[in-house]
Parts: structure tokens; sequence; C-alpha cells
């Protein structure tokens, strides 16, 4: 899905995702090859039950083909060790999920600094970094409030505030806005966007809203474990090596 001038970040060759085994064996991803280009909006979209979800898993490392190819970055992630695809994966990679995921009793400004005190950052380094990223998805004003006393938008800026603390390349939104009215769907959706833009980050969502992915520039989609289409900007299936 590239073309001689682009950069691919994420290329994966035949990928298989298969749960159990024999009989009762459900393949949810059968032979996916695809590429991430740098700087790029791409949406994989499908019906629940496709394997976009698992796609989106497998290409930000959180899980593991059953067999395939994944090189990020020019490396080869599923030749390393677990240690270093952690590292690799904190100091790269953005989340920001659906569920949201937070620490409900935690301060939003702890809830933030997790990822670098994973990472090995010291504390005042922390402070600063996360208030930073508070104020660029307008919260400064809210440090020291419990995440379980924010809105549902402001606990997904959070989110969005701790994918952006390592200043990641790519970020991996998986149903960012399906929690979400539709007033505060365009504010988080404008947010990811205007991130894209404004710092060249990569992103790649995960959704079944249209709407959000006729806003990429790719839109990659899935049926039954397959890419049966792919639209936007060069965008081309992939043939596996």
């Amino acid at each position: 899905m590239s073309d001689g001038d682009e950069e691919v970040i994420i290329s994966a060759r035949d990928i298989m995702r298969d749960y159990g085994q024999g009989e009762n064996a459900v393949h949810a991803l059968r032979g996916i090859s695809l590429d991430i280009i740098k700087g790029k909006t791409t949406a994989i979209i499908g019906k629940s039950g496709s394997g976009k979800s698992t796609l989106a898993h497998i290409l930000a490392t959180l899980d593991r083909p059953t067999s395939g190819e994944l090189t990020i970055n020019g490396i080869k992630a599923l030749g390393i060790s677990q240690k270093q695809l952690n590292q690799m994966r904190n100091q790269q990679f953005g989340f920001v999920f659906q569920q949201f995921f937070m620490d409900p009793h935690a301060t939003v400004l702890d809830n933030v600094m997790l990822p670098m005190e994973i990472a090995g950052v010291g504390i005042r380094e922390r402070e600063k970094r996360a208030l930073k990223a508070l104020d660029a998805v307008d919260l400064s004003d809210k440090p020291n409030v419990r995440a379980t006393d924010l809105s549902g938008g402001q606990k997904q800026r959070v989110c969005i505030a701790r994918a952006i603390v390592n200043n990641p390349e790519i970020i991996f939104a998986d149903e960012p806005t399906g929690n979400l009215d539709s007033k505060t769907s365009e504010l988080i959706e404008n947010l990811l966007f205007k991130l894209n833009k404004n710092k060249g980050i990569t992103l790649v969502i995960v959704t079944h809203d249209d709407d959000l992915a006729n806003k990429c520039q790719r839109r990659i989609e899935l049926h039954d474990g397959k890419i049966v289409a792919c639209d936007g900007e060069n965008c081309k299936l992939v043939e596996a090596k």
C-alpha cells in the first residue's frame, strides 16, 4: 500500500492469528499483508468479528501472530526479546482505547505519568512532560483531579495525553469514540487529527464508524480475517512475500 516516495513504518506480511486448536480453532486473521505509512492516517474498518482489533493489537505488538512477519522501523519485531519489545512499544507507540484503561482512584497527573515511569524517566521530568501533555488536550486545570471524577470525554483526553507523553511515532486508537456522544466524539477526533497534522504522528484507528474512517487518508476493510478492500491515498493491496 505504498509508493516509492513514502516511508513504511510498519510492514506486516502473511499474518495469521488462530485461537484454539483443531475443529474448535477460530481463524481470526487469514494471511494479512499491509504497510502502514509514516505520517499518514489509516482506518481499519469492518464489522464486529472481522478481525480489525486483533490486527491492530498485532501491529502494536500487544499480541503475537500465529505465523507471519512483522517489521517495525526496519526491525523484525517477532525476532527480538520480550524486554526489547516492551521497550520498543513504550518508546514508539501511544494507545487510546474505548475503555480508557485508567486507574480511577489515581489523579489525572499520575495516570498520564505512567508510561514515563515505566520508561524510567525522573519524577521532575515526568511531571513537566505530563503537564505539557495535559495542556495540549485542554486539561491543564485537572492534574490533581481523580480520574473517577471526570466525564467520558475528559477521560479520553487524559488517555490521549498519556499516549503522547513519550513522543510516540504512532498512536493506535481502538474505537476511541465508541463510548462518547456525538459532540464529544468530534472533539476527540479533531484532537487526534491535529496531532497527526501538527506533530506528524502516524495514526492507526480501528473503527466501525464510516464518518470517522472517511476522515483518514487510507481505509483498510476486513471481512472474516481478510483484507477485502483498500481505499484512499495511494492505497493498494500488498501481496504476501
